[in-house]
């Protein structure tokens, strides 16, 4: 009988710990855990000095804008058109420490329509621009609990990015590239609100390591040193998978 009492005893004691254990997690797994995946910006936002742009995995985007022209020179319509393919994830092979990276691949089209007299217009299909982008990175999630996280992560990678400047003549549209490595930093601070859910928000740094810059006209083609500096916010909603 006195050894039945102390098992029964000692079981309950386990089970009272266990319960207590729980009770002060408030999610099933810890933030951070070893062989966790995490997408971490299936839909989200970033806000620079250009203004706010939806951040996200995938996206497409049409745009048209019309002007008129001054002392009746009729009316000029731009016509843009986007697409973006942009994949960021992260693998945590230790508890806290990740490995990641993101790669960032961009398309658009322009086409300019225009009066040539005072009847006819005439449309020009301006010259198509990518951008390409492959930053592997390093980060280290500190959990303040199950629930709150910081996430400093840092990147070093390979960059280069196109845009138009348009000209009176649309057929001596000046392309511009800017191509080179860059280093990326962000400090992510975290909430989950449930278990595979989070929310993240914080500063976003990117500079260039040697950049060029380079001009594209009727075949002639200019190249100069660049700079990027860019300080931003970025903000959006992820998910951890436990694998």
């Amino acid at each position: 009988m006195p050894r039945t009492i102390v098992r029964l005893l000692a079981f309950v004691l386990v089970f009272t710990s266990a319960r207590a254990a729980l009770a002060q997690r408030e999610l099933l797994s810890p933030m951070g855990a070893r062989h966790t995946l995490s997408i971490d910006q299936v839909a989200g936002f970033r806000v620079n000095a250009s203004g706010f742009s939806y951040a996200g995995p995938i996206g497409f985007a049409t745009n048209s804008y019309n002007e008129t022209g001054f002392n009746g020179g009729g009316d000029t319509t731009v016509k843009t058109t986007s697409f973006w393919f942009a994949p960021s994830a992260d693998f945590f092979i230790i508890d806290n420490l990740s490995l990641g990276g993101v790669v960032e691949l961009t398309t658009q089209s322009q086409s300019v329509t225009r009066p040539t007299n005072q009847n006819v217009t005439q449309t020009f299909d301006l010259p198509s621009t990518t951008g390409f982008a492959f930053i592997p990175r390093v980060g280290y999630l500190f959990a303040l609990s199950d629930r709150w996280g910081i996430w400093p992560r840092g990147g070093l990678g390979y960059a280069s990015r196109q845009s138009l400047n348009p000209d009176n003549n649309p057929a001596d549209t000046t392309k511009s590239t800017t191509y080179g490595f860059l280093v990326d930093i962000d400090v992510g601070f975290l909430y989950r609100p449930v278990e595979p859910v989070f929310f993240h928000l914080g500063p976003e740094l990117t500079t260039t390591l040697g950049a060029s810059h380079s001009l594209s006209r009727n075949g002639t083609t200019l190249t100069a040193n660049a700079s990027i500096f860019q300080l931003a916010v970025l903000g959006g909603v992820g998910v951890f998978f436990g694998l």
